[in-house]
Protein backbone atom coordinates (compact mmCIF):
# COMPACT_ATOMS: atom_id res chain seq x y z
CA UNK A 1 0.00 0.00 0.00
CA UNK A 2 3.06 2.21 0.59
CA UNK A 3 5.22 1.52 -2.32
CA UNK A 4 5.55 4.46 -4.69
CA UNK A 5 6.04 2.17 -7.54
CA UNK A 6 3.10 -0.22 -7.06
CA UNK A 7 1.39 2.95 -6.86
CA UNK A 8 1.91 4.25 -10.26
CA UNK A 9 0.66 0.78 -12.09
CA UNK A 10 -2.36 0.76 -10.16
CA UNK A 11 -2.66 4.31 -11.16
CA UNK A 12 -1.61 3.30 -15.12
CA UNK A 13 -3.54 -0.55 -15.96
CA UNK A 14 -7.26 -0.59 -15.70
CA UNK A 15 -8.85 -2.05 -13.01
CA UNK A 16 -10.96 -4.26 -15.36
CA UNK A 17 -8.07 -5.68 -16.58
CA UNK A 18 -7.12 -9.04 -16.37
CA UNK A 19 -3.42 -9.46 -15.31
CA UNK A 20 -1.08 -11.33 -13.30
CA UNK A 21 2.05 -10.01 -12.78
CA UNK A 22 3.82 -6.72 -13.75
CA UNK A 23 7.48 -6.92 -13.98
CA UNK A 24 9.83 -3.28 -12.99
CA UNK A 25 13.72 -3.30 -14.00
CA UNK A 26 15.66 -1.99 -11.16
CA UNK A 27 16.33 1.71 -11.22
CA UNK A 28 18.86 2.82 -13.62
CA UNK A 29 17.89 0.00 -15.74
CA UNK A 30 16.20 -0.76 -18.93
CA UNK A 31 15.10 -3.78 -20.89
CA UNK A 32 15.90 -2.00 -24.80
CA UNK A 33 18.53 -2.54 -27.50
CA UNK A 34 18.34 0.56 -28.29
CA UNK A 35 21.72 2.79 -28.16
CA UNK A 36 20.01 5.60 -27.38
CA UNK A 37 19.82 4.88 -23.34
CA UNK A 38 16.30 6.66 -22.97
CA UNK A 39 13.59 4.76 -22.48
CA UNK A 40 10.11 6.36 -21.14
CA UNK A 41 6.90 4.41 -19.96
CA UNK A 42 8.03 3.07 -16.62
CA UNK A 43 7.35 4.05 -13.07
CA UNK A 44 10.53 4.02 -11.99
CA UNK A 45 11.08 7.91 -10.25
CA UNK A 46 13.48 9.20 -12.66
CA UNK A 47 11.40 8.05 -15.85
CA UNK A 48 8.28 9.95 -14.08
CA UNK A 49 10.49 13.21 -13.47
CA UNK A 50 9.55 16.05 -16.01
CA UNK A 51 10.52 19.84 -15.57
CA UNK A 52 7.68 21.90 -16.70
CA UNK A 53 8.65 25.81 -18.23
CA UNK A 54 5.67 28.31 -17.62
CA UNK A 55 6.83 31.44 -19.47
CA UNK A 56 5.05 34.71 -19.91
CA UNK A 57 2.97 38.12 -19.15
CA UNK A 58 1.83 37.06 -15.72
CA UNK A 59 3.92 34.27 -14.78
CA UNK A 60 5.97 35.05 -12.05
CA UNK A 61 9.49 34.45 -12.39
CA UNK A 62 11.51 31.86 -10.50
CA UNK A 63 12.32 28.01 -9.69
CA UNK A 64 10.10 25.85 -8.03
CA UNK A 65 11.29 22.41 -6.21
CA UNK A 66 7.88 20.97 -5.09
CA UNK A 67 6.61 18.28 -6.99
CA UNK A 68 3.51 18.59 -9.39
CA UNK A 69 1.55 16.29 -11.12
CA UNK A 70 0.77 16.42 -15.28
CA UNK A 71 -2.99 17.30 -14.85
CA UNK A 72 -1.77 20.53 -12.49
CA UNK A 73 -1.45 21.73 -16.05
CA UNK A 74 -4.56 22.14 -17.81
CA UNK A 75 -5.87 24.07 -14.70
CA UNK A 76 -2.98 26.43 -14.54
CA UNK A 77 -3.10 27.46 -18.13
CA UNK A 78 -6.94 28.11 -17.48
CA UNK A 79 -6.38 30.55 -14.99
CA UNK A 80 -3.98 32.32 -16.48
CA UNK A 81 -6.62 32.68 -19.10
CA UNK A 82 -9.45 33.54 -16.71
CA UNK A 83 -11.16 30.01 -17.94
CA UNK A 84 -13.30 28.13 -15.68
CA UNK A 85 -13.88 24.50 -16.03
CA UNK A 86 -17.63 23.68 -16.47
CA UNK A 87 -16.34 19.93 -14.87
CA UNK A 88 -14.20 18.86 -11.95
CA UNK A 89 -10.66 18.88 -12.54
CA UNK A 90 -8.30 16.47 -11.13
CA UNK A 91 -5.83 19.08 -11.13
CA UNK A 92 -5.35 22.34 -9.39
CA UNK A 93 -3.50 25.57 -10.26
CA UNK A 94 0.43 26.09 -9.48
CA UNK A 95 -0.36 29.36 -7.68
CA UNK A 96 3.56 29.79 -6.47
CA UNK A 97 3.67 30.73 -10.36
CA UNK A 98 0.97 34.10 -10.01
Amino acid sequence: ATDPIAARWRQTIPSDLEWLLAVVPKENMSWSTDSVGANHGTPAELDVQVPIVLWGAGIRGGEFTRRVRTVDIAPTLARLLGLHSTERLDGSPLREIE
